[in-house]
């Protein structure tokens, strides 16, 4: 099967000359599918992609397009949209966010619809899933295909009608992107028998969680893979099993709990005798609770001058503990920049680990000394105010001071070095990257003029550039003395460049790739 690719650029204008990426709203990554989906089964994901709004707004409708031969009745069930939970992967049944199913297919254009879903989309990223639930009346080798359309809107009133496709919030303006595939595809299977085990979690207990109380009811769902239902509940604490009440939602009255770290889990029956599970989890039960502590709690940094090119980066390891010294774990923690006109400005958030711990890379293009300080989601302060400095290499040749010449009857522009070395520039985006529009300090010069100087390197893209070459997806990031390096994942390109990161990518010709040496990959 293929790797998952994540694909940071998807549209990108191409003009003779190089061109910027579009303002790309939709992001998707690619899935890879099984060989098979499998006859009453569901959680089969068949789309992961990444919107991305300016403000907050709600998303009322969309559309999914089938693009392979399997059929709404037969072999698909339903589809269902998700939230992702936070960690940037499906999760699907009780742990990320239902949003709502397809309410009906239209086999005029092979579209299943979700609507009237009201769901409150945040400004930034919104990361969403689409799974597909399959029946077991299909016919075997019926191939899955799944799409999600461009937007079209026949009427204009940027509210889904039938025969409209793509995206719709209630924001006025729509979202303009163009179709997206995933590029896998795989085939219906139809199962004798139920060899499929049920899915259970709990819902309200979590690894690390701390109990107060001497009872707690503990709270979960469950639902049967293969087309059986749940019949038998039972959670286990330590090494004592209990049946619980209810099936597809159930509860467990745990009582008498003792002080002490406790070992739990869940296991669901169906019918036919399938036992599925939960993953076993460690909590803490104590009379008292335990509170932050930034006497126990470190934060150690790798170095405090860092070089303001876009790669290197200061570290910064976090340990979060309480005054018993355990580590707090779940609890968000910020990396802030401290400035006088907006006081903190929180730069990058994380989640602590089951060791209480975080990892932040800092970087920066800009040269100077940044102030900087780390805080928790409830306001302690867990490393007070410190500073960085980021320092600037000096290129070894300074493409922004010297001369810019031409021949009056070519269009080739080339950059005039102090020691009379002519450079071309490749394309015209990489003369935008420095200039922009205006060519108003270029010098007409006679052929003699021009042929006197000796010709060195192409000019390379500005450092700060973001580049990519056709057939490669991957974006880059133009530093000092035209070195590149990968930028690893669209959220990273996010947090350093913007949520406009998209609009600032240049499209290079691959016979200029050459022109740039290989940095270290960010990531």
């Amino acid at each position: 099967m293929r790797k998952i690719v994540l694909l940071l650029i998807l549209f990108i204008a191409i003009s003779p000359f190089g061109a910027n990426a579009g303002d790309n709203p939709v992001i998707v990554s690619q899935t890879d599918y099984p060989e098979y989906f499998y006859a009453n089964t569901f959680d089969n994901l068949v789309l992961n992609f990444a919107i991305y709004l300016v403000g907050p707004s709600v998303l009322n409708s969309l559309t999914i397009e089938n693009i392979g031969t399997s059929r709404d009745g037969y072999e698909i069930n339903r589809l269902v949209l998700w939230a992702d939970d936070g960690n940037g992967k499906f999760d699907g049944f009780a742990k990320d966010t239902e949003i709502g199913y397809s309410s009906s297919y239209e086999s005029t254009n092979n579209n299943w619809v979700f609507t009237n879903l009201n769901y409150k989309v945040a400004g930034l990223e919104n990361r969403f899933f689409v799974s597909l639930e399959t029946l077991n009346k299909g016919t075997t080798g019926r191939i899955y295909g799944f799409a999600l359309p461009a937007y079209s809107d026949a009427n204009k009133n940027k509210t889904y009608d039938s025969g409209d496709k793509g995206l719709f919030f209630s924001t006025s303006e729509a979202l303009p992107y163009s179709k997206f595939t995933n590029d896998d595809s795989n085939k219906y299977k139809i199962v004798t028998g139920d060899p499929w085990t049920p899915v259970i979690v709990m819902t309200n207990l979590k690894a690390g969680q701390i109990i107060t109380d001497s009872s707690f009811t503990i709270k979960g769902k469950a639902k049967d893979q293969g087309g059986s239902l749940p019949d038998v509940i039972q959670v286990c604490v330590d090494t004592l099993c209990k049946t619980a009440t209810g099936t597809e939602n159930w509860e467990y009255s745990w009582t008498n709990i003792t002080e002490g770290s406790h070992t739990v889990y869940a296991t669901a029956k169906d019918f036919n005798g399938n036992i599925g599970q939960t993953e076993t989890i460690t909590v803490h039960a104590k009379k008292t609770v335990a509170t932050f502590s930034k006497e126990k709690s470190t934060v150690v940094l790798d170095k405090t001058v860092i070089t303001a090119d876009g790669v290197d980066y200061l570290k910064v390891d976090v340990t979060v503990k309480n005054s018993d010294n355990e580590a707090i774990v779940n609890k968000i923690i910020f990396l802030n920049e401290v400035t006088d006109k907006s006081g903190a400005v929180v730069i990058k958030s994380k989640t602590t680990d089951v060791k209480g711990q975080v990892s932040f890379k800092a970087r920066s293009t800009v040269p100077g000394i940044k102030t900087l300080t780390i805080t928790t989601e409830d306001g302690d302060t867990l490393k007070d105010k410190f500073t960085v400095e980021y320092i600037k290499i000096v290129e070894d040749i300074d493409y922004t001071s010297g001369r810019w010449i031409k021949l009056a009857d070519q269009t080739a522009v080339y950059f005039l070095d102090k020691n009379n070395t002519r450079h071309a520039y490749p394309t015209s985006a990489v003369w935008e990257s420095y200039f922009g529009k205006d060519f108003s300090k270029v010098e007409k010069v006679s052929g003699a003029e021009m042929s006197s100087y000796g010709l060195g390197r192409n000019v390379p893209f500005k450092t700060g550039s973001l580049m990519k070459i056709p057939s490669v997806d991957k974006v880059y990031f133009v530093s000092q003395n035209a070195k590149i390096s990968w930028v690893t994942s669209s959220d990273l390109a996010k947090s350093m460049f913007g949520t406009d990161w998209t609009k600032k990518v240049k499209d290079l010709p691959e016979s200029f790739f050459t022109d740039y040496l290989s940095g270290n990959k960010i990531e």
